[in-house]
C-alpha cells in the first residue's frame, strides 16, 4: 500500500495589523505583511526493491513464503519533526475461482500471527540529506584602518569620535540550504544528521487488522490489530549537529549571507547615525550614510567582516532528505492448510 501524507503551510499570507495611536485624536494605520513560503511535504512510499508502488502491484510471497519491500519516507524543507510509520496485516484467506480476482474464503485461512517481519544486516538507507537554516551574523569594521579619509568624514559629520568603529549585532541572514553528509549507515554515522532514522522491529502480527480482503470478515468488536514499527525518524538538532552547520556557513562570502539593500544597509545607516550641525555641513540632523557618495557607501559595505551567531535549533527552518527501511515480509504455513493461493492485506501507516 502507498500512503502519501503532506503538511502543507500556504504559499503565500497577507494579514493586516491594526496599530491603534491612543484615546483622543487616535490614528489608526494599516501595515500589509506578506509572506512568501514554500509549502513543505512529506511523503511516504511502500514499495518493491525495483521502486514499483505495492499498493498497485502487490507484493507476491510465491513458493519462498517470504519477499523484501521498501519503505521509503521523502521530506522537503519540513519543519524539523518526528515521524513513525508502522504495519499491521489481516489474516491470509485462500482464494476460491478462477482467474486473476481472489474471493476470499473465511473458513480457509491462515492467522496473522504466522506472519511476521524480519531485517537483514544493512536493513537502513539514506539519501540528499540537507538542512535550511535562517542564520544571524554581527558585522565590524575598524575605518580607520581601511580608509583613514573616510574615518575623518564620518567623525566630522556625525561629531562622534567613535564613528569609525561600526559594530552591527543579529543581522538577519539570507536562508541557507546545506547538504548533510551521510558518512555512512551505523548508530555513529547516523547520529550525526538532523533527522535520525531507525529501521523498525521483527516480529509477528500477532492480532489481525481488519481491512482491505478481510474487511467482510470483521467481528463486531476486534482486539486492536498488533503494530509493527517499520520506520521511524527523531529530530536531532543536538550541539553537535549545529556546530556541523555552523562551520559549513562560516565561509560563505558576505554578498550570499545577508541581503545588502534591504538589512545591511540599514542597520550601517542607522549605526553611523545623524549629521550634526558644522561649518562643513549644512544638513544637520539627516542621516549621515545618506550623505556619503556611492563610493563611499560600497567601501564601507565591502569592508565589513561578518561572524556568525552561534545557530540555535529554532533557526533550522526545514530538513530534506530521503530515508528507507528494508523490511523482509515472512508467512510461516501451518502443516494444516489447504493448498491453494492465499492473499492478504499489509496496512503500512505514517506519520
Amino acid at each position: 500500500m502507498r500512503s502519501k501524507a503532506k503538511l502543507a503551510a500556504a504559499g503565500a499570507a497577507v494579514i493586516s495589523l491594526v496599530a491603534v495611536a491612543g484615546a483622543a485624536g487616535a490614528q489608526t494605520s494599516l501595515v500589509n505583511v506578506s509572506l512568501a513560503n514554500t509549502s513543505p511535504t512529506r511523503t511516504l512510499y511502500v514499495e518493491n526493491l525495483a521502486g514499483q508502488d505495492l499498493s498497485q502491484s502487490g507484493l507476491n510471497l510465491g513458493s519462498l513464503r517470504s519477499a523484501p519491500f521498501r519503505v521509503r519516507v521523502v521530506d522537503q524543507t519540513m519543519t524539523p519533526q518526528n515521524f513513525s510509520v508502522s504495519a499491521t496485516m489481516t489474516n491470509l484467506y485462500q482464494c476460491s475461482g478462477s482467474g486473476s480476482s481472489c474471493t476470499p474464503v473465511q473458513s480457509q485461512s491462515i492467522d496473522s500471527s504466522n506472519v511476521s517481519l524480519s531485517y537483514g544486516t544493512n536493513p537502513l538507507d539514506v539519501l540528499n540529506v540537507s538542512a535550511t537554516v535562517a542564520p544571524l551574523f554581527n558585522f565590524s569594521e575598524d575605518v580607520s584602518t581601511v580608509d583613514s579619509s573616510l574615518c575623518t568624514t564620518l567623525q566630522t559629520l556625525s561629531g562622534n569620535p567613535g564613528a569609525c568603529t561600526i559594530s552591527l549585532t543579529s543581522l538577519q541572514g539570507l536562508p541557507q540550504t546545506l547538504n548533510q553528509a551521510v558518512s555512512g549507515l551505523t548508530a555513529s554515522a547516523l547520529s550525526g544528521l538532523p533527522l535520525v532514522p531507525q529501521s523498525g522491529s521483527a516480529g509477528a502480527f500477532a492480532s489481525p487488522d481488519w481491512q482491505g480482503v478481510a474487511s467482510a470478515f470483521k467481528p463486531s468488536n476486534p482486539a486492536a490489530p498488533t503494530q509493527l514499527p517499520v520506520l521511524t525518524g527523531g529530530s536531532n538538532l543536538t550541539s553537535g549537529v549545529l556546530t556541523t552547520l555552523q562551520n559549513a556557513l562560516a565561509t560563505s562570502p558576505t554578498n550570499s549571507i545577508v541581503d545588502v539593500n534591504s538589512v545591511l544597509v540599514p542597520a550601517l545607516s542607522n549605526a553611523l547615525g545623524t549629521a550634526v550641525a558644522s561649518a562643513t555641513n549644512a544638513n544637520a540632523g539627516g542621516p549621515v550614510w545618506a550623505l556619503l557618495t556611492t563610493a563611499q557607501q560600497n567601501e564601507l559595505v565591502a569592508n565589513l567582516t561578518p561572524a556568525l551567531v552561534p545557530i540555535l535549533a529554532a533557526q533550522v527552518t526545514g530538513l530534506s532528505g530521503t530515508y528507507m527501511s528494508f523490511p523482509t515480509l515472512n508467512v510461516s504455513v501451518p502443516n494444516t492448510a489447504a493448498g491453494g493461493t492465499y492473499e492478504g492485506t499489509l496496512v503500512v501507516t505514517g506519520f
